[in-house]
């Protein structure tokens, strides 16, 4: 009975020690757990794609198996790229549209005959890369004939992300065609027109400059082609000849294209040439411009010589036409029989024809005086003057002589002068007047420069000085020109001398000679040098006309320098010997003191000895 009674229980026993070795061999045979994926953190620039490597972390017997758990939400992935038992890589393609900062994926790994792993987290930061300037490094404009242009467009571009603006520079010939402006956002890109506009025969070197950076350039090279050459080419000078009506210039026009040019040429006023010329290819051609024949005066101008499109304008130059003198009567200045003490008058007219002014330097013979003095008319083109000549002899005979008048012209102007004095004869003594045929008293003697003084014109008197600067050996003054017929100024200095009979002082006029006198913008500068400091002068001037008439004198004005107060060589022994007194004057005083001093104490000492 107590064996049966231990019989259920022997047997759970032994079916115990029986599943005991199978649980053992189960748990043998059970695959170790997978390795743990790697989480990690990963930045990367937006709109790029990046090689993500993907890490388990653990032993593992065999190959894993690298599982995409979850997707990314602002980009994808490509497939899974096994490298080894471990690791994998695999490529994140974020999606440029997508503003988002941020991403994440997740991923497992499986061993073999094992279980799946927990996920890694990759965790993706995006941040807007930088700009990135890219334009090409040179534009070439090639050959361009001047008055064409040509065009290059280049394109701006960002690789990168953010914004880059600024503003293009180019240096002439070239232009900007349009807006000088760029903005290029991420991987945006503007074309931009280059104009190239040469205007001179040589070659070009330049820059496209961006304002945004320095740094940034596109080099630009042309050149720019003539299609005419002329000879002279720096300026067009019309020679002068012996017939001022004949003044001409030579002009030659080079073709220098293969083509066919139709060249126009427009003169200014006072030149005539051929106005429209054909030119064949690689041809050249002479023209003449010629001055028109009734025009003396000078020219500086300028002719345009215009080709389909090009258009250049060369300078010209003439002078004017030396003057051209005639005189009426042109065969002589004949006096005729003429009596001892008689003086005859003749007039004359000096016309000038030429294109320049005559200014006369006139050879007077003995005994002829004209007036107004001819040493001061200038005659200007095309007009003329008139003058009073008066012949006085004091040898009988025929006289035969000449007025010569040098005028700037190609030689002087020589009048021939004719006269014949009778002898004289003596008439019975009379204490009445004499006079003459007509019943007039005799002309005064001349004085002793053999002129009398020419009547006064009409000029109003100069009645307002300006004072510019005063020093101390120089003086400047101005006024305003009176008049359009001033030719020149004379200007007197006051000078008062004692009456020999101890009479009123005697006031004379002198003329001041050594001015300097200089035109500026319409006013008179007169410049005084070589003046004493610390003194006054009274002075008055007068306007001298065409014909060396004067006009009424100014007031009187006073003009003074300035004092030279600069240390002199005496001046400085004069403050040398002051200085030196004074010292000896104190050393002096000095003595003196001590010796009243010992003398006060010798008596002292005297009296208490006593």
């Amino acid at each position: 009975m107590m064996f049966r009674s231990w019989l259920p229980l022997v047997a759970i026993l032994f079916f115990t020690a029986a599943q005991c070795p199978a649980a053992k061999k189960d748990k043998e045979t059970l695959p170790p757990p997978p390795p743990m994926p790697q989480a990690q953190d990963v930045a990367m620039y937006r709109g790029r794609s990046i090689e993500i490597p993907l890490r388990a972390v653990g032993r593992t017997p065999g190959q894993l198996r690298f599982i995409i758990r979850t997707q990314p939400k602002h980009g994808k992935l490509g497939p899974v790229q096994i490298i080894d038992r471990k690791n994998a890589v695999v490529t994140y393609i974020h999606d440029e549209k997508s503003s988002a900062t941020a991403d994440s994926f997740t991923f497992a790994v499986q061993g073999p005959d094992s279980p799946v792993s927990a996920p890694g987290v990759i965790s993706l930061t995006i941040s807007e890369e930088p700009p990135a300037f890219s334009v090409v490094r040179e534009a070439n404009f090639g050959t361009v004939t001047l008055g064409n242009t040509k065009s290059e467009e280049i394109i701006l571009q960002n690789t990168g992300g953010g914004v880059l603006a600024g503003r293009l520079s180019v240096p002439p010939p070239w232009r900007i065609a349009g807006n000088d402006m760029y903005r290029l956002g991420r991987k945006e890109e503007q074309k931009v027109r280059i104009v190239f506009a040469p205007a001179d025969d040589e070659e070009f070197n330049g820059q496209l400059r961006f304002s945004h950076d320095i740094k940034a350039y596109v080099t630009l090279t042309g050149m720019g082609f003539a299609p005419l050459a002329f000879d002279p080419a720096k300026e067009l000078v019309f020679a002068s000849s012996s017939d001022p009506t004949q003044r001409t210039a030579a002009l030659t026009l080079q073709n220098r294209t293969d083509a066919v040019r139709s060249v126009e040429v427009e003169y200014p006023e006072n030149v005539s040439g051929p106005e429209q010329i054909l030119l064949k290819p690689k041809e050249d051609k002479n023209i003449v411009l010629q001055i028109t024949p009734t025009f003396f005066g000078s020219l500086e101008s300028a002719i345009i010589i215009e080709s389909e499109g090009y258009r250049v304008s060369l300078p010209l130059k003439a002078f004017a036409v030396k003057p051209i003198l005639t005189a009426t009567p042109a065969d002589a200045l004949a006096f005729g029989l003429m009596t001892p003490g008689d003086r005859k008058e003749a007039t004359f007219e000096l016309a000038n024809s030429g294109g320049s002014p005559a200014r006369l330097q006139v050879t007077l013979p003995k005994g002829l005086v004209v007036s107004p003095d001819p040493a001061t008319a200038v005659i200007p083109p095309g007009e003329s003057r008139k003058f009073t000549a008066t012949l006085e002899l004091s040898k009988p005979g025929d006289f035969e002589d000449s007025l010569s008048l040098d005028y700037g012209g190609d030689g002087p102007l020589t009048l021939p002068v004719t006269a014949r004095l009778e002898s004289a004869t003596p008439s019975p003594p009379s204490t009445a007047t004499a006079v003459s045929s007509q019943g007039a008293a005799p002309a005064p003697a001349f004085s002793s420069s053999g002129q009398q003084e020419p009547p006064g014109n009409d000029i109003p008197p100069i009645k307002e000085l300006n004072h510019f600067r005063s020093g101390t050996h120089e003086i400047e003054l101005g006024w305003k020109i009176p008049a359009k017929n001033a030719i020149s100024y004379v200007i007197e200095w006051r000078q008062i001398q004692g009456s020999p009979t101890g009479g009123s002082p005697i006031i004379k006029w002198n003329e001041w000679r050594g001015v300097q006198i200089t035109e500026v913008n319409g006013s008179i500068v007169a410049r005084f040098p070589n003046l004493k400091d610390g003194q006054s002068w009274f002075i008055r001037v007068r306007t001298v006309d065409e014909l060396g008439r004067k006009s009424a004198a100014s007031p009187t004005f006073v003009i003074d320098t300035l004092r030279d107060r600069s240390m002199r060589p005496l001046t400085w022994l004069g403050i040398l010997a002051t200085i030196g007194g004074l010292i000896a004057a104190f050393i002096f005083w000095k003595k003196r003191q001590r010796t009243a001093v010992d003398d006060e104490t010798a008596r002292i000492s005297a009296l208490e000895n006593k």
